[in-house]
């Protein structure tokens, strides 16, 4: 042992020993070139040993990141998969009915999903909201005639079944500007006790202008409380003026009559309203009395109305007897009739009907063609046999649905498959025929033309 550390310590003063004699004979110039290729070489074995360690540190925490973040996402997933299978379950109603109870359940859980993730909840309008899932379910019901009716829409409804309404007395539109312009003012109304005139055209009312309104925000305007009066600016052609206007209970005007040539009475019904059946009566009273020998009621587009009207209206025309009948879903019958009391059973009447004469259109051109009382000349009506029944509800709003449907004396239903005129007569079809809005012209009118004709034919027998 102590002889080979003798050896080694010998060889390594050797090389010392050959260093510094070779270090004798260099230039202190070519010393400094090889001391600093001497520091290079070393700084280049330092960066091989170092480069390794530092890229798998960087990849190492690199995989350890993208660990985390897998873990983390993979948490927060299970962590919404289970609140979903625990607090959102709903029963799947797909092959059997829903009940009440399960869409409760339903509704519930989609609030609780809005409230915790929807990101406009503070724009949420829950009033909105309800009236929507109110008219949905309606929707739902696939009764075309079925609706449901907000608290204001209501009002509307009931105003029209009535047939009156708190206002100035007058139809208005919009013309293709946008503007409310008077149509007709009822007669003896306020509207034309102010002096409006047909084409008028309404600018403001109390300095609100109905520029930009739609006609039903315009007509809210209109109408008032009984007595309130409303300063209306009003434009006529060139010249703008302001008139101050009471309101009050207004008849919505829905009959018209006119006397003809050949002592022919004219009686137009636009609709069946609980108001109607006295500007019926009163027209048909009128019209006899100053010579009428026979009458004409046009129902054409009429959509109907209230049964009750037209009830009172036909036996009005109709001797004692059936004038028509219902049955709802218990096949539970109602019968609908006349007394005796009547108008002249000798004066011959006719009827108008087109394909939009409907309901309560049908029931009373049903009653007089069964009864034979009056030829029916036109084209086939719309063919609307069923009942609808207006429900108010406590707060206001309200539904309709259909109850029964109709059959006419002699058993007849007509829905889906309207009256057939006794007649078919079709309009002109003719350009020459029609004015620049659409409407025929003084003595264009081939089916009230048949039906004047055929009253002139009675009269002479």
């Amino acid at each position: 042992m102590n002889g080979n550390k003798e050896m080694n310590e010998k060889e390594v003063n050797k090389v010392e020993k050959e260093k510094q004699e070779n270090m004798e004979d260099i230039t202190p110039e070519k010393r400094m070139e090889q001391v600093v290729a001497e520091l290079e070489e070393e700084h280049r074995k330092e960066k091989e040993l170092t480069r390794p360690a530092y890229w798998r540190g960087l990849m190492t925490g690199v995989l350890i990141c993208a660990f985390v973040s897998l873990i983390m996402m993979f948490s927060v997933s299970i962590i919404v998969k289970k609140k979903a299978n625990q607090t959102y379950k709903v029963i799947d109603t797909s092959g059997s009915q829903a009940t009440i109870h399960d869409i409760e359940n339903k509704l519930s859980s989609l609030e609780e999903l809005v409230n915790q993730y929807y990101y406009y909840t503070d724009k949420v309008d829950m009033n909105v909201i309800a009236e929507q899932i109110y008219s949905a379910y309606m929707n739902g019901l696939k009764d075309k005639y079925a609706a449901y009716y907000t608290k204001d829409e209501m009002t509307q409804r009931i105003e029209s079944v009535n047939g009156s309404y708190c206002g100035i007395g007058a139809v208005v539109s919009q013309n293709d500007k946008k503007e409310v312009i008077v149509v007709q003012p009822y007669e003896d109304s306020p509207a034309e006790q102010a002096g409006l005139k047909q084409g008028d055209v309404i600018l403001s009312i109390d300095g609100t202008a109905l520029a930009g309104m739609t006609l039903d925000e315009a007509v809210s305007l209109v109408k008032g409380e009984e007595g309130s009066s409303a300063v209306f600016k009003v434009k006529r052609e060139e010249d703008e003026f302001e008139v101050d206007i009471v309101r009050r209970q207004v008849a919505v005007q829905t009959v018209s009559s006119e006397m003809r040539e050949g002592n022919v009475g004219y009686i137009y019904i636009s609709s069946f309203e609980l108001t109607t059946v006295d500007q019926f009566t009163q027209a048909v009273d009128k019209l006899i009395a100053d010579g009428a020998e026979g009458i004409v009621f046009d129902l054409r587009n009429n959509g109907g109305g209230a049964l009750d009207a037209v009830i009172d209206m036909l036996d009005y025309l109709l001797p004692e007897g059936l004038l028509m009948y219902v049955e709802d879903k218990y096949a539970n019958r109602q019968n609908y009739t006349s007394d005796e009391e009547c108008v002249n059973q000798e004066i011959p009447m006719a009827v108008l009907i087109n394909d939009k004469s409907a309901s309560a259109s049908e029931v009373f051109t049903g009653a007089l063609q069964d009864y034979e009382r009056a030829r029916i000349f036109g084209t086939k009506s719309y063919g609307k046999g069923v009942v609808q029944n207006l429900i108010p509800l406590s707060d206001g709003s309200g539904i309709k649905m259909t109850i029964a449907e109709y059959f006419t004396p002699k058993g007849r239903n007509f829905d889906g498959n309207g009256i057939d005129p006794d007649e078919t007569v079709e309009l002109p079809t003719e350009e020459e025929a029609y004015d620049e809005r659409g409407v025929l012209k003084e003595g264009y009118d081939t089916q009230l033309n048949k039906a004047v004709e055929y009253i002139k034919e009675e009269i002479k027998k």
